[in-house]
């Protein structure tokens, strides 16, 4: 089951928010987050395929690896809006 939050954007004068499901989880030092549209989620073969991208792409920046997502999307006649934000979480300075 894919657990979404999401923020509607108004289209005609007045926001919406939908909570399908929320998912509360421990976030670790070292954990990366990935934020995308289903631009992206549309064309991968679940999170199975998700995580088989993410791993592959071994230590790279979270620059690095939106790009390869959106360029993977983007290769597999994506048409939609394709965002992604990488978020690698480190520990707090200080």
């Amino acid at each position: 089951m894919r657990r979404r939050l999401y923020y509607l954007l108004p289209d005609s004068g007045s926001a919406r928010k939908i909570m399908d499901d929320l998912l509360l989880a421990r976030i670790e030092d070292g954990d990366k987050l990935l934020l995308c549209t289903d631009g992206l989620w549309n064309l991968l073969d679940g999170t199975d395929e998700l995580g088989q991208l993410v791993e592959s792409s071994g230590e790279c920046s979270p620059l690095a690896l939106a790009r390869r997502l959106v360029s993977t999307a983007l290769s597999r006649g994506g048409h939609d809006n394709v965002t992604v934000a990488v978020i690698d979480v480190a520990p707090e300075e200080g």
